[in-house]
């Protein structure tokens, strides 16, 4: 049975995902805006840290999500070629973006089990299978294991931070705590093996565009929209970015 864990107090230094829709989403977002900055962590590695509003916050200008300027080091695409790479690579970026925070969700149910089991966030034997599957279906999927991996552990280490983010909070906190018992083996961890899949597929879709230019701007774009929809407050934001931070 899904347990809503959101919690409309910020905390002292945590910020969670809001359960009482008002006051806290205006709480968050004074002002109607979405702020995001895109910056690279490593040779291959965007990552966006996003900070999301309400639904009625204007998008995100994808020349904002690349940084000040174009830095993509190509021009924008225009006219049919524009219209040929969105319908190509839309739906894919728009599915690693929505699935990966779906997968963020569910740490909220993980998260929700293990204050009452008392079990440690980090799972090594789970994390083994996580990354052993994704690496099984990338294969048969001709996308490359390596690849799969990298972007499954950052899929593991955002919803860890989530984890840990609503643990702290919850302790701070005990009024928040969530009051439902979530079903991991019944309910959670099927619905993280259908992500997984659907991962590996969008994975497998824009394997082309991994490294070039429009890849980084394509993933933040879904991405800040992504976090707009489902009103990402600070601490999923930066899961989100984390989760995707190997994608290009």
């Amino acid at each position: 049975m899904p347990v809503n864990t959101r919690s409309a107090h910020p905390g002292p230094s945590v910020q969670g995902r809001s359960a009482v829709r008002a006051p806290s989403a205006r709480a968050r977002c004074p002002r109607p805006a979405l702020r995001a900055v895109a910056w690279l962590a490593g040779p291959a590695a965007a990552v966006v840290l996003l900070t999301a509003c309400p639904a009625s916050a204007a998008p995100l200008p994808l020349s904002s999500a690349a940084g000040p300027g174009h830095t993509s080091g190509a021009p924008p695409a225009s006219g049919h070629r524009a219209a040929r790479v969105q319908g190509e690579d839309g739906r894919g970026f728009a599915a690693l973006a929505g699935l990966s925070a779906e997968r963020l969700e569910l740490a909220d149910q993980v998260a929700a089990a293990k204050l009452r089991s008392g079990t440690p966030v980090a799972d090594p034997a789970r994390e083994r299978v996580v990354l052993e599957e994704a690496a099984r279906k990338a294969t048969a999927r001709g996308l490359d294991p390596v690849v799969a991996r990298r972007v499954f552990r950052d899929q593991i280490e955002a919803s860890k931070a989530v984890q840990r983010g609503l643990l702290q909070r919850w302790r701070a906190h005990p009024e928040q705590r969530p009051t439902g018992r979530p079903d991991l083996a019944g309910e959670v961890r099927p619905a993280l093996d259908r992500i997984t899949t659907g991962l590996i597929d969008a994975l497998t879709e824009v394997a082309p565009r991994r490294g070039t230019p429009g890849c980084r701007a394509a993933l933040t774009t879904k991405a800040a929209g992504q976090a707009v929809q489902r009103r990402f407050d600070p601490l999923h934001s930066r899961g989100l970015s984390r989760a995707l931070a190997s994608v290009c």
